[in-house]
């Protein structure tokens, strides 16, 4: 059994290869995650905008998680390694704030999100969210994770570090 589940997986990571090839994401992966990107390399590679959002997400360097959603409801989450579990599960009602705007072909802006919509517990960084709208109820949620900048701990860390050595 645990050959075929290996044998299975290996075959899949062939046929997204072929048809989804990394480099064709190369472009995108490092510029800021944008679900137009997806949009845009769905119709140039005649693939589902599913299985390319989930391919985007796979090759991109932010910390990016995709909601997928029909009629309100959570299909399912693909996310990043180290991305935290989001709070919604299968067939859990989707937050208001993705609720606004639905029409099919409609992608919203990117807007900052509130933690408490999608996690339990207090925010570890600033979250931010972006919706393709599809036909027949479909939709997509990209939520974004701002990754703290250690560069930028601000005046207090940088007392604390210079006091312990006082």
């Amino acid at each position: 059994m645990q050959r075929h589940f290996r044998q299975e997986k290996e075959a899949n990571r062939f046929a997204i290869e072929l048809l989804a090839p990394g480099a064709a994401f190369k472009a995108c992966a490092n510029l800021a995650p944008d679900l137009e990107h997806v949009r845009k390399l769905s119709t140039r590679l005649d693939l589902s905008k599913e299985a390319t959002a989930r391919r985007y997400r796979e090759l991109h360097e932010a910390q990016v998680a995709m909601v997928f959603h029909r009629n309100g409801l959570v299909r399912y989450v693909d996310r990043s390694d180290g991305f935290p579990p989001p709070s919604v599960k299968k067939d859990t009602t989707l937050p208001a704030s993705v609720l606004t705007g639905v029409s099919s072909g409609n992608l919203s802006e990117l807007e900052i999100a509130d933690p408490k919509d999608w996690f339990d517990g207090p925010p570890m960084a600033e979250l931010s969210m972006q919706t393709l709208y599809q036909k027949k109820g479909y939709g997509i949620t990209m939520l974004i994770l701002e990754e703290d900048d250690p560069d930028d701990a601000g005046p207090e860390d940088t007392y604390n570090r210079y006091s312990r050595f006082g």
